[in-house]
């Protein structure tokens, strides 16, 4: 089994050496995303290295109308005195992306239901490039242990706090479980898989696919069964994504560099956990 201190470094080491988080908007027709777009219907966002959007796609990533981690914000132009014909009233959808780290400007494209673009459909982004990593810092004192419980008292495992507050590593399953303050499983990253209907090998995918290395999520097929995210980031072509409400989508091919393979996992947990969940030492 690996330590959790060697997956901890594997994890940074990847997240540093693969990709950037990457914030990206896009500005797009107010009346035709109200009109058309519905939760739940899946978005493309294409990066390019180009100011037409052609060629070969830098990066891709899937988002959902109403997903956690997709913003969309009406603008309301200003009219100036006289202007003619007012100003079209946009939405600007806001995101972020996990391409690898690059020098060049990057420009994207949003396509899908109802995203019909304002002035131009490829859109410039801001790039941002890591910059050199910084002298180490003196040794700190030795920290305490914390560990996160459920309401009934049990230990779920040694509080991780990387995806989020209750994020607790279990030692029985070698696994990171990103448990919510609900005592359930936080929803991740993308399911997408490199079969259409759902099938074949099934990846993670989006800006929390690094992160989930080792992590544990309830699959999105079948609901009470979970996965694990295998240590090997890999660059794949996929052709169907399962959203949160457990539909198969298709995507067409599409390639990312950046997915994680998962595979299914039995856990010795049930949820959802019985609450109120806390964090603590452990008990003597």
């Amino acid at each position: 089994m690996r330590s959790l201190f060697a997956l901890t470094i594997f994890f940074l080491c990847q997240s540093a050496a693969v990709a950037i988080d990457l914030p990206v908007e896009y500005l797009a027709d107010f009346k035709e995303f109200k009109r058309n777009a519905i939760a739940g219907d899946s978005l493309s966002f294409d990066l390019f290295d180009n100011d037409t959007c052609t060629g070969p796609v830098t990066h891709a990533e899937l988002k959902f109308v109403g997903g956690a981690g997709l913003t969309v914000e009406k603008t309301l132009p200003q009219k100036a005195k006289g202007q003619k014909p007012s100003p079209t009233k946009g939405v600007r959808l806001h995101t972020s992306l996990s391409p690898a780290a690059v020098e060049e400007q990057l420009y994207l494209k949003v396509t899908g239901t109802g995203v019909v673009a304002l002035r131009d459909e490829c859109q410039v982004q801001i790039a941002g490039v890591p910059g050199p990593e910084g002298p180490a810092g003196p040794p700190g004192d030795a920290a305490e242990v914390m560990h996160v419980f459920d309401g009934s008292g049990n230990d779920i495992g040694i509080r991780m706090g990387s995806l989020n507050d209750l994020s607790a590593y279990r030692p029985s399953l070698d696994a990171t479980l990103p448990i919510t303050k609900f005592g359930t499983l936080d929803a991740g990253p993308s399911h997408v898989y490199e079969l259409p209907g759902c099938l074949g090998q099934g990846y993670y995918q989006g800006s929390k696919a690094l992160l989930s290395a080792n992590v544990v999520y309830e699959s999105r097929l079948v609901p009470g069964t979970y996965v694990i995210g295998t240590t090997t980031v890999v660059s794949s072509t996929y052709e169907s994504v399962a959203d949160p409400g457990g539909i198969c989508q298709a995507t067409g091919p599409a390639n990312d560099p950046s997915l994680i393979p998962f595979a299914p996992i039995v856990i010795d947990l049930t949820f959802p956990l019985p609450l109120p969940m806390r964090i603590g030492p452990a008990s003597p």
